[in-house]
């Protein structure tokens, strides 16, 4: 019976102490209005230890506008499910004070080495105490990890959070309307497109108010607009200066390859705007010599069709037009084309690169005007 009985309680305990994970719908008012200012946490350095020179305490809460005590433990995933956007808040929040509450031994067995080892090993600066009294008496309106409470300027819990905080959305949902409350700070909500990184519009808002997204996305060449991120159909309370950003995707190019002495088609192929596209092997033609495509196929702008150039016999090196002789004229092809003044073709890139560098550039063109000077 006793083995039944420390059975029954065991399966109890492990229940108690089982992580709360995603956040509950139910509004918690037990530690609403929990007076904090008498506390006196260490902070957790090195180790896991206790500082014996630094401690939280009230003058922490009044130096900010809103202080987030976030309650964890070592082995708890939900709670190192939400540790980016506390990172996050503390990075980019000014009047927010993130402080972590590390326990040990409390909820789900977890050390203060352990978190502290976790803190270092995954880059999370924000403060980290160890539980005095003051703050072990938020445990008993909690039966797991993690628990978030918002704590204003004068130490006094204004809002209890259970669970994790498992997206920067429902972050800010969370603590916006509270920051709002503290706090009138301006934030500026820059909309920018992914393409060129271009802000296209601006607006203020205050902390704790909703991006308006009545902008209008430009016109990018060769791009299709995708939306925002954040969407506009889920838009996320401002607690700091925002971007948002303007999705576009760059459209699909169709390209056709073609012998130009039989007129087949040799293949199709597609890329993205603006990227180059990788030709087929060329057929060979008894005769002739395969010098190249009659277009530029290193950036694709439009849907083309392709054709291959052939030389009859031997091409001569530098021979950039293929009118059968080095000239000034193909030497002044290449330069303009050094200088990005004129676009060449594929074969006549692969005609003008005499020194076989794999680049036309004005020394191309100055060994072409050479040998045409006959030096």
């Amino acid at each position: 019976m006793k083995k039944v009985f420390a059975l029954i309680v065991a399966v109890l305990m492990a229940f108690a102490v089982m992580p709360v994970g995603a956040k509950t719908t139910d509004p918690l008012k037990g530690a609403v209005g929990t007076d904090l200012s008498a506390v006196h946490a260490p902070y957790l350095v090195a180790g896991g230890q206790s500082s014996t020179t630094d401690f939280l305490t009230a003058e922490d809460f009044a130096s900010h506008a809103l202080t987030v005590l976030t309650i964890w433990d070592s082995n708890c995933g939900y709670c190192k499910a939400e540790m980016p956007f506390l990172q996050r808040l503390h990075d980019e929040v000014p009047d927010l004070l993130v402080v972590g509450v590390c326990t040990q031994q409390t909820f789900l067995g977890g050390t203060y080495a352990a978190g502290w080892n976790y803190l270092q090993a995954n880059g999370y600066t924000y403060l980290n105490v160890k539980p005095d009294s003051v703050l072990g008496g938020l445990f008993t309106y909690m039966d797991g990890v993690p628990y978030n409470f918002l704590v204003n300027s004068e130490g006094i819990v204004v809002k209890m959070i259970e669970g994790a905080m498992m997206s920067w959305n429902e972050t800010c949902e969370e603590i916006g309307p509270v920051l709002a409350q503290y706090t009138d700070r301006q934030c500026t909500v820059s909309y920018v497109e992914n393409v060129n990184g271009t802000v296209f519009a601006t607006e203020q808002l205050t902390v704790g108010q909703v991006p308006t997204y009545s902008v209008t996305a430009p016109t990018i060449e060769g791009h299709t607009f995708q939306g925002f991120t954040p969407a506009a159909t889920n838009p996320c309370p401002v607690l700091s200066d925002t971007v948002i950003t303007a999705n576009y995707i760059p459209r699909s190019m169709k390209v056709q390859f073609f012998d130009s002495i039989t007129n087949t088609k040799i293949a199709t192929k597609y890329t993205s705007w603006g990227n180059p596209v990788v030709p087929p092997a060329a057929p060979e033609h008894e005769g002739y010599t395969f010098v190249g495509w009659d277009h530029d196929l290193s950036c694709i702008k439009e849907k083309l069709d392709v054709y291959t150039v052939y030389y009859e016999g031997t091409p001569l090196p530098g021979d950039v037009d293929l009118d059968g002789q080095v000239s000034g004229t193909d030497a002044l092809i290449v330069l303009r084309a050094a200088m990005e003044l004129q676009v060449i073709t594929d074969a006549e890139q692969n005609m003008g690169d005499i020194n076989g560098d794999g680049v036309v550039d004005s020394s191309d063109a100055l060994l072409i005007l050479r040998a045409s000077m006959g030096l």
